[in-house]
Order: structure tokens, then C-alpha cells, then sequence
């Protein structure tokens, strides 16, 4: 069984169906990849299958993804929202970019937060602890090794708190005391787990550090499993690894978590996008490039068009007035005219959920393809759509 899923043929045939632009996600697919991580994740004994919705914040969308995995890490507070209109029965939290009264709110609603720094948990202890009650508390831990890759960070991150430091160390231990908290969750995120010898030093880190705090249940791992996927052999490695480390020096330990956004949603998602004007070889579509897909652009293709034209080269533009607002310079299609569109993939992730509103254009409308049907989804706090 291969992680990557079929195209959806009928859903492209019947894009007709729907106005353009929208954002379609394909609801088999979704289900496809999640049961293939739950089957490979598996050697990991205590293993929860979350989302991160930082790949995708559109709430009819999570509304679907809570129903088949076990739980969503958010980044912000408006994130948090979706969350819980969404239904999720767990969460998870971790930033430094949150106001410390939703943190407590947060805490207060059973969300697992993980505190990303000695002040930040200072503040809230100061300011909704002053009882010293006894409390359980997470911790995201900066892991301070040399990375070996320009997306993991370990060392270059600006996130967590490196225990290794002494005066972090002896802060925390200082607050540890003084609020009476026992660390039960540790969250770590380095970006991109690269290879089973990024995991290996990472895992070695831990162990030497995890003395510190004896009363671990829950160790979430993050997300960036794209590239470790892409290796079958440092896959099983990597997963036999994790599960023998986690036995052999965690014994408290009640579930390990991954997070993976990326990896989840990428390949569920498709763009339908219109022509509305040919200049010069160039084709102007009703959406842009430079709106949507900035971060993504690179793994984008052409996967379906209404055009039985011959295929010629053409550039194909957004339907902004930036110069470099473009989906591909000079690339081959089906000759298209006024009225065809074409629809791009992957489009899954990171596209509206990090998309900039340029001349004030809206974001695509947002789709599932269940069931053989197209349902519209409702949309996040702060989304407009056209």
C-alpha cells in the first residue's frame, strides 16, 4: 500500500460541477493517507495520530479530520477556536505567540499547552498560580545539536526552551519548585525529521536531558515527516528506534504523538482555476499564484484541463497586476482560451491557509469531495472567500 493516492479521476472529470476558483479536497484520499500513517506508525506502541493545523485551518475541513484522527496541535488562539468548533476531542498548543490569558483559557478547557519558554510560563504562573496549587505542566524543549539539513532547525530554532543552558536550567527548576509543578508532556518540533540519524541524535538528546523530569506521560514528537517517508528503509529504522528509546527510558510514558500538517493534507488538495484573458502567449486565470501557492509553488503541476486544444507552450499568470504573479513561465498545455480552466495539485497544505489578499481578492471557496458529491465547507475565523 503506497502513501500516495490515486487521482481521483471522477472528482477532476466532474470539476465542471463547480465555480471557479475553488480549493477541492478529496475526502478518499484524505482517509487513505491517514490509515497508511496509522499502518506505518504503528511499531510505535502508544502511538497518536494527530493533524497540525497549521497546514489547513479550514473548519469544515477539520470538522471531517476529527472524526479520523486522534487529536490537533494548533499553533495560535484563533487556531485553538477552529479547534473546538471543529470537534476535536483532544488538542494540543505551543507558542510563545500567545497571549497568556488564552493560555489559561486553553488550560483551563483541558488543551494540553506546552509552555515554549522559562518567562512565558513565569507570566501565567504569576498571574493564574498564585495559589501554588500542584499542577501537571508541558514543556516544549529546544534541542540544541548541530542540524544536518537547511529545514531541521535543532540548534538554529528560536522555539523551546534548552534545558542544556544552565541559566534556563536553573530557572525552570526554580519555578518547578516554587509553583509545585511535575512536567508530565514534553513537545519538541525541529522541522523536517530528515533521516533516521536526525532522529537518532535527537532521541540520544532526550534521553540524556529526560532525567530532569522522571514523570513524562506524553512526548510529542511533531510533524516533518514528509522527507522520512520518502525512505522506506529509514522509515522501519527510524519507527523501531523511537519505540526501543521510548520503552527502555521512558516507563511513565502513556502515548507518543505525531503531528504531521504537510504530509496529512498535501495530497488531498486541488486548485480548479479559470481563464479569463490570452495576451501574448500569456493566460490570465481567476486566481494567483503569488496569493495561494508562494510557499508550495515548486511541487505544482497541471493535472487535468477542459482544453482539447494541441498542446503548445504558454505562460500561465495569476489574476493579479504583480509581474511575477505566475503559476508556470512558458510550460506546455493544451492550448487554453477564454472559459477553460485547468486544475493544479498538490494543493492541500500550506496554500489557503497562508494565503495574502493582495488588490483585496478573496480566497478560493473550499470544497470536500465526499461521496461522490461536491459539499461546501465553512470556513475559519478571519477567512473571507469569494
Amino acid at each position: 500500500m503506497s502513501l500516495f493516492p490515486e487521482l481521483p479521476q471522477n472528482m477532476l472529470h466532474r470539476s465542471n460541477e463547480i465555480k471557479s476558483p475553488a480549493v477541492v479536497y478529496d475526502a478518499e484520499s484524505l482517509t487513505h493517507v491517514v490509515n497508511h500513517l496509522r499502518r506505518r506508525l504503528g511499531s510505535v506502541k502508544k502511538m497518536k495520530l494527530y493533524v497540525s493545523m497549521k497546514a489547513n485551518r479550514n473548519v469544515g475541513l477539520n470538522a471531517y479530520m476529527s472524526k479520523v484522527v486522534d487529536g490537533v496541535d494548533v499553533s495560535s488562539y484563533e487556531e485553538y477556536q477552529v479547534a473546538t468548533v471543529a470537534g476535536y476531542s483532544r488538542i494540543s498548543a505551543t507558542s510563545p505567540g500567545i497571549k497568556i490569558e488564552h493560555i489559561h483559557e486553553m488550560i483551563e478547557n483541558h488543551v494540553q499547552f506546552d509552555f515554549d519558554n522559562v518567562e512565558q510560563l513565569y507570566a501565567y504562573s504569576c498571574q493564574y498560580n498564585e495559589s501554588r496549587q500542584p499542577k501537571d505542566i508541558g514543556l516544549r524543549l529546544n534541542i540544541p545539536i548541530e542540524s544536518n539539513g537547511a529545514t531541521t532547525y535543532l540548534s538554529k530554532s528560536r522555539f523551546g526552551i534548552n534545558v542544556s543552558q544552565s541559566d534556563n536550567q536553573q530557572a525552570l527548576k526554580e519555578i518547578l519548585k516554587e509553583f509545585h509543578y511535575k512536567v508530565t508532556s514534553i513537545h519538541i518540533h525541529i522541522g523536517e525529521l530528515n533521516n533516521f540519524n536526525t532522529v537518532k541524535d535527537t532521541l540520544n538528546y532526550l534521553v540524556d536531558i529526560l532525567s530532569l523530569f522522571p514523570d513524562v506521560q506524553t512526548l510529542n514528537l511533531g510533524g516533518g515527516l514528509t522527507r522520512l517517508f520518502s525512505n522506506e528503509e529509514d522509515l522501519d529504522n527510524t519507527f523501531e528506534l523511537i519505540q526501543s528509546y521510548t520503552e527502555q527510558y521512558l516507563p511513565k510514558l502513556k502515548e507518543v504523538i505525531f503531528e504531521p500538517g504537510m504530509l496529512v493534507y498535501v495530497m488531498a488538495g486541488y486548485l480548479k482555476t479559470s481563464v479569463l484573458s490570452v495576451n501574448n502567449g500569456v493566460v490570465n486565470m481567476d486566481s494567483s499564484a503569488w496569493n495561494l501557492i508562494e510557499w508550495t509553488k515548486g511541487n505544482v503541476k497541471i493535472v487535468y484541463t477542459s482544453s482539447n486544444g494541441e498542446v503548445e507552450q504558454q505562460t500561465i499568470a495569476g489574476n493579479t497586476c504583480y509581474e511575477k504573479d505566475i503559476y508556470f513561465e512558458n510550460t506546455a498545455s493544451n492550448k487554453l482560451s477564454l472559459n477553460d480552466y485547468i486544475v493544479l495539485f498538490p494543493f492541500g497544505a500550506y496554500t489557503v491557509s497562508m494565503s495574502k489578499s493582495l488588490h483585496g481578492l478573496p480566497s478560493p471557496k473550499e470544497y470536500l469531495y465526499i461521496n461522490d458529491e461536491f459539499t461546501e465547507l465553512s470556513v475559519g475565523e478571519g477567512q473571507v472567500h469569494a
